[in-house]
């Protein structure tokens, strides 16, 4: 999930690639470098994130109540925790990926942005639920 500056373009709709869970928790960063909004108009990419298991075909699930909004005029990072214990309403399956989708008013706008890699970890407090 590591992408060093990539452009966004209004319009597209984009997977990242499936990565192997590594830990019941995730947490993925986004940096805005860059954007061209034309004069009044604005430009964001939507972050969506998707679990299965290996052996399920298709997109697999989506992650309900996680996303991500990247806008121009915004913070410069913004990050996502995907938390996965039992008990919170997020399950993390044995893949991961996003899926990114960018609108804006006027066509060839686009975001530079940089998507670091994932980082998994188990439960902060050094315990395994």
């Amino acid at each position: 999930m590591d992408l060093p500056g990539t452009r966004f373009f209004r319009g597209d709709s984009i997977y990242g690639p499936w990565i192997p869970r590594e830990g019941d928790n995730l947490i993925f960063r986004i940096e805005l470098v860059d954007a061209s909004p034309a004069s009044g108009s604005s430009v964001e990419a939507t972050f969506t994130f998707y679990t299965k298991d290996s052996e399920t075909t298709g997109d697999g699930s989506v992650i309900s109540g996680v996303s991500v909004v990247i806008a121009a005029g915004t913070t410069q990072f913004s990050e996502v925790l995907i938390q996965s214990a039992t008990g919170t309403p997020f399950g993390l399956d044995e893949l991961v990926r996003w899926k990114c989708v960018v609108a804006g008013d006027t066509d060839g706008e686009w975001l530079l942005l940089r998507l670091f890699p994932a980082v998994f970890f188990d439960d902060a407090d050094g315990t395994k639920t």
